[in-house]
């Protein structure tokens, strides 16, 4: 995976993550809203989620932080693994955090928005939940079985 376009993606995100947490609370709430009016029908659809009441804040806590996270995540995980060092994992981890706590940091500024240590702790998951998946996806595809053995 080569770095330079997976670099400049990851810094996309990071800026678009930090642009929604400078929206204020009316223009976040109406995008809660609509994403809310998108995502429960197929909740619903789903019996063994049935029993969890789906309200904005869950929405945004669920498909805002963790899932914008969990992105990022994925990309810093591609990040890490493609220095091919074994410590690389620890400073990327601490970017994504870095980044989390910089997201909550810039609602200071966003009217009538406010910051929260329980999502820094949301958006840290996903960047942990993120990285497990691009690693096991990397691990898998690295796996013996799995190898083109046709260039022998």
């Amino acid at each position: 995976m080569k770095r330079k376009p997976l670099t400049i993606i990851t810094i996309f995100t990071v800026l678009l993550i930090w642009a929604q947490s400078l929206l204020p609370a009316a223009a976040s709430s109406f995008e809660s809203g609509t994403a809310m009016q998108i995502i429960l029908p197929a909740w619903n659809s789903l019996d063994f989620l049935k029993w969890i009441l789906l309200d904005e804040n869950l929405v945004r806590k669920l498909f805002g932080h963790f899932l914008e996270y969990t992105i990022l995540g994925a990309e810093l995980g591609g990040l890490s693994f493609s220095l091919h060092k074994k410590y690389s994992i620890l400073p990327c981890l601490f970017l994504g955090l870095c980044v989390a706590c910089i997201d909550e940091a810039l609602q200071f500024i966003g009217i009538n928005r406010n910051p929260s240590l329980l999502d820094i702790g949301i958006d840290f998951l996903g960047i942990l939940f993120g990285m497990a998946v691009t690693g096991i996806i990397i691990w898998a595809l690295k796996l013996p079985g799995k190898r083109n053995t046709s260039a022998h």
